[in-house]
C-alpha cells in the first residue's frame, strides 16, 4: 500500500505577526552574516583588524599562528553571540517589547530544519485550500524576487570588477619616495606604485610559515629602507612575497632583482 507525497510545504511566520520590522530584522540578520563574516574572512586572510591581532598573538606565544582560530572565533561572534544577547536581555528586561521582538525572531531565523519542518506541517494541515494556495503563491514570488536580487547583484559586481580593474591600465605607475625618517611620500595616483630611495635588506628578510586546508605557504617580507636609516628607526615599508614552498624551486628568492614594484597596502 502506498501512500500519496504530501504537497509542497510553505514555511510558517514566526508566530507573531511583525509586519515590515519582520522583514527589516530579516535583511539586517542576513546581511550582519554573510557581510560580517564576509570581513571576518577578509580579515582573517590580508591580516587585518582584530583578527590580525589573534595572529600576531598566536605567533608571540607559540611561534606560528592558525588562521582557523581566527575563523572560528568569527563564527562565534557573528553567529552565536547576538542569539546569547537577545535571550539574555529579554531575560533580564521581559517587559521591554523590543526584547521580546528580537529574541523571538533570532530564535525564529535560527530554528532547526526539523523544528521548522514540524511548525510547517502543523499550519499546512490547519489551512484550507485557498490559504494553501496563497501560501504557494507567496512562496513562489519570494523565490523569484530571490533569483532577480541573486541576478542584479551578480550584474553590479560584474559591473564593478569591469570597472575598476582597468581603471588604471596604460597610465605610468605612481612612484613612492621613502624619506630618511620613513616617512612615505607618493607621487601619483593609484594604489600601484614603484619605491624609490630604498634598500632591500635582504640579510633581514622574515619568514611566515602557514596553512589553509592543508595546504602549505610562506610569505617572505624584506625591509626596503631609505639612505641614512638607523637601529633605532622604525621600519615603514616591506615588501611582502607570497609563495607556495612546493611550487617553487629551492634557488627562488624572496626579493628578485629589478625596479620593486607593487600594490601598496596598508597591514
Amino acid at each position: 500500500m502506498s501512500r500519496k507525497a504530501p504537497p509542497p510545504v510553505p514555511l510558517p511566520k514566526t508566530g507573531e505577526k511583525s509586519g515590515w520590522a519582520g522583514w527589516l530584522f530579516g535583511i539586517g540578520l542576513l546581511l550582519w552574516w554573510f557581510g560580517g563574516y564576509g570581513l571576518v574572512i577578509y580579515g582573517t586572510l590580508d591580516d587585518r583588524g582584530p583578527f590580525a591581532f589573534l595572529t600576531g598573538w598566536q605567533i608571540a606565544l607559540f611561534g606560528g599562528a592558525n588562521m582557523l582560530v581566527g575563523a572560528g572565533l568569527g563564527v562565534v561572534i557573528i553567529f552565536v553571540l547576538p542569539g546569547r544577547l537577545f535571550r539574555l536581555w529579554h531575560r533580564l528586561a521581559p517587559q521591554s517589547p523590543l526584547a521580546a521582538f528580537l529574541d523571538r525572531n533570532m530564535r525564529a531565523a535560527t530554528r532547526s530544519r526539523g523544528e521548522t519542518a514540524a511548525l510547517a506541517a502543523a499550519r499546512w494541515a490547519e489551512m484550507d485550500d485557498a490559504a494553501r494556495l496563497a501560501a504557494l503563491r507567496r512562496q513562489r514570488n519570494i523565490t523569484l524576487g530571490i533569483a532577480c536580487a541573486l541576478l542584479l547583484m551578480t550584474w553590479g559586481v560584474e559591473r564593478y570588477v569591469a570597472i575598476t580593474a582597468n581603471r588604471d591600465a596604460g597610465q605610468p605607475l605612481a612612484r613612492l619616495v621613502v624619506a630618511a625618517d620613513g616617512t612615505l611620500v607618493r607621487h601619483g595616483h593609484g594604489s600601484w606604485v614603484q619605491v624609490s630611495g630604498v634598500t632591500a635588506q635582504r640579510d633581514a628578510v622574515m619568514e611566515y610559515d602557514y596553512s589553509i586546508r592543508g595546504h602549505a605557504y610562506r610569505d617572505y617580507y624584506t625591509p626596503l629602507l631609505p639612505a641614512g636609516w638607523q637601529a633605532s628607526q622604525q621600519v615603514t615599508l616591506l615588501e611582502k612575497d607570497e609563495t607556495i614552498p612546493r611550487y617553487h624551486d629551492r634557488w627562488d628568492r624572496a626579493d628578485p632583482p629589478g625596479p620593486i614594484e607593487g600594490e601598496l597596502a596598508t597591514g
